[in-house]
């Protein structure tokens, strides 16, 4: 319990305690910043976890280009550039190749015999999805609890 002999002696805690809003105010965007780069970067790691554990890694490529970066003040963004990442995630339907230009595909026969050909019949690709579970398993919530309470601590000491 707090205090206080006199008017002015209580006119100075209330400045005080008015200073203690003001600087945890101020704060407030950083602590929300920090809970939401922090739950971003935990979907980044769980998005690579995920992709190793599903099997869906051939070259690495797609699992070393996710990356998390900052749109705005608590608002981050998880993804890849990898073009062919949305098709891992979802699965593709069967479709058809066609070599660029008219010219030929090339592959290996399961006899060793190089094989060309103008088009083949892809049949599609199941879904690994990666990111979407990384999303769901990560808590936001739990992450501005913590750094809510950090910031009241520091601030109301």
């Amino acid at each position: 319990m707090t205090s206080f002999d006199g008017f002015d002696d209580l006119a100075e805690q209330l400045r005080v305690f008015q200073q203690q809003l003001e600087n945890g105010e101020r704060l407030v965007d950083d602590a929300l910043d920090s809970a939401v780069e922090t739950t971003a970067a935990g979907v980044e790691r769980r998005t690579k976890q995920n992709l190793t554990k599903h099997g869906a890694v051939d070259t690495g490529n797609l699992r070393n280009s996710y990356r998390y970066a900052r749109v705005d003040t608590a608002h981050y963004m998880v993804g890849t550039s990898v073009e062919y990442g949305p098709h891992v995630e979802f699965g593709t339907d069967a479709h058809v190749i066609e070599a660029d230009d008219g010219g030929f595909l090339y592959f290996e026969g399961e006899d060793g015999q190089l094989i060309r050909k103008r088009s083949v019949n892809h049949p599609g690709t199941p879904a690994q999805p990666h990111l979407r579970p990384a999303l769901r398993n990560s808590d936001l919530a739990q992450e501005i609890q913590e750094e809510i309470e950090e910031l009241f601590e520091k601030v109301f000491q």
